[in-house]
């Protein structure tokens, strides 16, 4: 009997003694992995005064800075068609002729009516002199009264007639000319040429086709210089200016910059998107831009001086107001912030700030308001204890 009470008290004496030691170890790892959770591993950046490059990012496509749809002034059919897409044509060339035969017809015509006109006109001047011949010797003649009134008064009337003769031939050389400089004109029109230098865009109609005044035979555009017609936020266009240098990347060309510059800016607001137009001119000397790309602009609005700057990282939102988290000591407290420009890796600090502050970079998605953090070059608690110990043994 004393035998089995002995045993019974030594399994007892076991089971309290493996108790004991098992929550001796539980609490041990719990003061051990306590300070992991609480205080998040940081690392902090001071507020400091920087220049700051401003600039604005806009995005648009190229246009030529002329683009312009060819027509015939007349009615007619194509007879010749020289144009073809993709040839370069300089202001004045011929693109195309319309049927001139009729014209032509019509041209000589009237030349030979004004020939009729000319000679009409020398034959009343011829006339005129003979009248005033005999005019005068009427005269003479009735002065020395040797003919009566009447033979004088008729003399005066046919040279009078012969002065209306020659006006009327007059202004029927100059109706003959008149309508010689039009059929001409007419005639100048079969020939349509190029009113601008620039490449054929577009070709309409081929030889033969039946063309009209309203009708587009070619289209040239101008590619010497590509325009831009962008449209920039309110808050940005308040700062840029005509004049400024841009900045232009295709995706054609990634590894080339193209040089352009701002030349108009748009008095009036668009009120559904509160944007301005802004125009942007680019050099195209070796016509390597071509209409219609998609292009990227960055216009270089200044560098400002002594500007309060923070890491980019740094801002963060926290409860609907942007903001940082400031190290104050070993605790992270939340300042909101009137942030600027952010340009690159770093922002413009309006508001809130003050240079030298330290504010949380790296971990600040883990901190909350009033969290306790431990900056990263610190090592966590603990461990310098169980060094001790291991030396120890």
């Amino acid at each position: 009997m004393k035998k089995w009470i002995a045993i019974l008290t030594f399994v007892a004496l076991t089971v309290f003694l493996g108790f004991r030691v098992n929550q001796a170890v539980k609490q041990q790892a719990k003061q051990v992995a306590a300070p992991r959770v609480n205080m998040p591993t940081v690392e902090v950046s001071k507020v400091r005064l920087g220049p700051l490059n401003e600039k604005v990012l806009l995005v648009g496509a190229l246009k030529p800075v002329a683009q312009v749809d060819v027509v015939s002034k007349m009615t007619g059919r194509i007879d010749q068609l020289q144009a073809e897409i993709g040839d370069l044509v300089q202001k004045g060339t011929l693109i195309a002729k319309v049927d001139e035969d009729e014209v032509r017809q019509q041209v000589n015509r009237a030349a030979a009516a004004l020939d009729v006109a000319k000679a009409s006109l020398s034959q009343k001047q011829t006339d005129l002199e003979i009248l005033k011949k005999e005019l005068d010797r009427t005269i003479e003649l009735h002065e020395n009264q040797l003919i009566p009134r009447r033979d004088l008064d008729t003399a005066e009337a046919r040279y009078r007639g012969a002065i209306a003769q020659e006006t009327l031939a007059k202004a029927q050389i100059d109706q003959a000319q008149a309508e010689l400089r039009e059929l001409r004109v007419r005639l100048d029109n079969t020939r349509i040429l190029a009113p601008i230098s620039g490449l054929v865009g577009k070709r309409h109609l081929d030889n033969g086709a039946l063309v009209n005044p309203s009708m587009p035979v070619v289209s040239l555009v101008d590619l010497s210089t590509m325009v831009m017609e962008i449209n920039a936020p309110e808050k940005d266009l308040v700062k840029i200016r005509a004049g400024l240098e841009a900045g232009i990347v295709l995706d054609a060309f990634p590894n080339q910059t193209f040089k352009g510059r701002v030349i108009r800016l748009s008095p009036i607001l668009d009120p559904a998107t509160r944007t301005g137009s802004v125009e942007v001119e680019v050099p195209n000397p070796k016509m390597m831009l071509k209409a219609e790309m998609f292009a990227r602009v960055e216009l270089d609005l200044g560098t400002r001086h002594n500007t309060l700057l923070i890491p980019r990282e740094a801002l963060v939102s926290h409860e609907q107001q942007r903001g940082v988290f400031k190290l104050q000591e070993d605790i992270a407290r939340f300042q909101a912030v009137d942030a600027g420009v952010i340009q690159g890796g770093e922002v413009e600090v309006i508001g809130g700030l003050k240079e030298g502050e330290s504010v949380i970079t790296l971990g600040v998605n883990l901190v909350k308001n009033g969290d306790k953090v431990r900056l990263r070059s610190e090592k966590p608690a603990g461990t310098a204890q169980k060094a001790q110990k291991k030396e120890g043994a």
